[in-house]
């Protein structure tokens, strides 16, 4: 028997003891109390925010034969497993959000279709797992053109010309306000989220046309509240406009997961 057995036989394990002190704590007993409440929260799960698998399947058997309506039998297939299993348990998790679950249905939709069934790439489910429900109204509005502007702002000190820049804010735009985000003032992140995931780039070296496509993020009262604090503490504010656009994936991805099918005439 070991030196540690041979301590914890008949005797508390040291971390039970240090665990129980904190309890005695006030902290302790503020975590204890908050812990309870999140035990409490998650007790609910079942019947609130989560779904059943009961739920999940009475959503799909409403909302499938809708998007597939305009599919023939003949076309009609079984959806793939690796699509079927994490779209179900992504719905038990967002299915309480709109826009989530929305992608999750038409991703199954694409892949039951022979026609389309190629186009539902196994990552799509984990990646809207990924996603925020402002960041799928972003993606949405992505897909109507081809590139988009967005500027970075960086500050130079005038004192050391060879100095690296540092950046102030990457990426800004005003696409949470068009894409109609609850929180528009966090599209940057919204936007570094989905390059993350690979469904856009942004290119610092090329731009969009005409310029005066950036005149709404120039003359955004944030972004000169922002260019006007770098000059007041005696840094030069520099601007790189820049053009964001989806990746291959990206444009796969709205075409599984986003985009309605149109009935054929």
């Amino acid at each position: 028997m070991s030196e540690d057995n041979g301590k914890n036989n008949g005797q508390k394990h040291w971390a039970v003891e240090v665990f129980e002190g904190i309890k005695e704590s006030e902290a302790g007993k503020e975590l204890e109390s908050l812990l309870a409440n999140c035990f409490k929260i998650l007790n609910l799960v079942p019947f609130g925010v989560v779904w059943t698998m009961e739920r999940v399947k009475t959503y799909l058997k409403n909302e499938l034969p809708e998007r597939l309506s305009h599919v023939p039998p003949e076309r009609l297939i079984g959806p793939d497993p690796v699509i079927l299993i994490p779209s179900a348990f992504g719905l038990r998790i967002s299915g309480h959000n709109e826009e989530l679950r929305e992608m999750f249905a038409k991703l199954l939709a694409t892949s039951m279709d022979s026609d389309t069934a190629h186009k539902a790439h196994p990552a799509f489910a984990e990646i809207i797992r990924q996603m925020t429900p402002d960041e799928a109204r972003l993606i949405k509005y992505l897909i109507t053109d081809n590139y988009h502007p967005t500027v970075s702002l960086s500050s130079a000190d005038p004192s050391y010309p060879n100095e690296k820049q540092r950046f102030i804010v990457r990426h800004f735009s005003v696409l949470g306000y068009k894409s109609g985000c609850t929180k528009p003032e966090l599209a940057p992140t919204y936007l570094s989220n989905l390059a993350r995931l690979g469904l856009i780039e942004i290119w610092e070296m090329r731009y969009v046309s005409p310029e005066t496509e950036y005149d709404p993020i120039l003359n955004d009262k944030g972004f000169n509240e922002m260019v006007k604090k770098v000059e007041e503490n005696g840094y030069i504010a520099q601007e790189q406009k820049e053009a964001l656009s989806l990746t291959s994936l990206g444009v796969q991805f709205c075409e599984a997961c986003v985009l309605e099918t149109k009935k054929d005439d």
